[in-house]
């Protein structure tokens, strides 16, 4: 996760003051990943469904995205965060089609 983000990014995106931020959003976007696998387990497994355990996984999957969400935004990795509205709008004008981001993922 930590490569795949420095990746994408510039260079100069994010100094060595962010570094704890960015080792932050990476430890929660596996614990997210984790969390889904978890209730896709819950939802689709062949005992049946223990509905406190599925919901405290809902819970603890909706208090990470949004966890993962301030800090995305902090290290300025979303979109809303990058760009005024009217930029993003000329962006996304400028572009040509070609795949999306979530074309190769996995169900």
């Amino acid at each position: 996760m930590w490569h795949a983000t420095l990746a994408a990014l510039p260079a100069d995106w994010i100094g060595a003051e962010a570094l704890p931020v960015l080792a932050a959003y990476c430890r929660v976007t596996v614990q997210l990943r984790r969390l889904g696998q978890l209730i896709h387990q819950a939802e689709t497994g062949p005992d049946a469904l223990d509905l406190s355990a599925y919901l405290a996984l809902i819970k603890a999957h909706g208090a990470a995205s949004q966890t993962l969400k301030t800090l995305g935004t902090s290290l300025r990795l979303t979109p809303q965060s990058r760009y005024r509205a009217e930029t993003a709008a000329k962006t996304i004008e400028s572009k040509r089609p070609g795949p999306r981001p979530w074309d190769g993922m996995r169900e």
